[in-house]
């Protein structure tokens, strides 16, 4: 797996917090691969995805709490696959799981708890600053961005691809997207279609 994932295929979710749902490296429906699977990677991605500035990555970086570190890590891939199976639910039409919404609404009133209203270009955004939260830092601003994608108006455009479990804001025409990336999960399915030959009803 490419550690920096994210550099060859970039963001394709259309929303800070489905780009994190998206940190995950499978082919398939496993999210058994994960696409941050280490401190030092989170750090890189945060970074690439604009959730930190790169001050304050620097500043993540130099605390060197490992056991801190990997408590973070893992409280991380928690809320992703809680938010996961929260958004796969919805983009399916479907009503999520009680316990994993539970989880995602401790994360989203954590985060909002003990952050700030920011006035930026004419709107509100909950804001929270490295100071306050340490190691803490990127959870609280991906929860609060998660937040912000679960009150959009454009959760009814949410998808999830057909082969992977990428999910994305569809905002085209018509039948729209199938897949999260063409170049990836979409050259994939035709190749393997195009081996397999014509089907009866072709």
């Amino acid at each position: 797996m490419d550690k920096h994932f994210w550099t060859k295929f970039g963001f394709f979710g259309g929303h800070a917090g489905l780009d994190f749902i998206n940190t995950i490296d499978d082919v398939e429906k496993t999210r058994a691969l994960s696409g941050i699977p280490d401190w030092a990677t989170v750090l890189d991605w945060a970074l690439a995805a604009k959730i930190l500035s790169c001050e304050e990555a620097k500043l993540l970086a130099r605390q060197d709490d490992d056991a801190a570190a990997q408590g973070e890590l893992a409280k991380l891939h928690r809320f992703r696959e809680s938010a996961w199976c929260v958004l796969s639910s919805v983009a399916a039409k479907q009503t999520p799981d009680e316990e994993e919404t539970a989880a995602l609404s401790r994360e989203i009133r954590w985060a909002i708890a003990q952050s700030f209203l920011d006035l930026n270009e004419g709107s509100f955004r909950w804001s929270v600053r490295e100071a306050e939260f340490g190691l803490k830092l990127v959870r609280a601003r991906l929860a609060l961005a998660v937040s912000d994608l679960i009150s959009l108006q454009d959760l009814q455009r949410l998808k999830e691809c057909g082969r992977c479990t990428g999910l994305f804001l569809d905002h085209g025409r018509g039948r729209g997207r199938r897949w999260c990336r063409m170049n990836t999960c979409g050259n994939r399915t035709k190749t393997e279609r195009f081996r397999a030959g014509p089907t009866k009803n072709s």
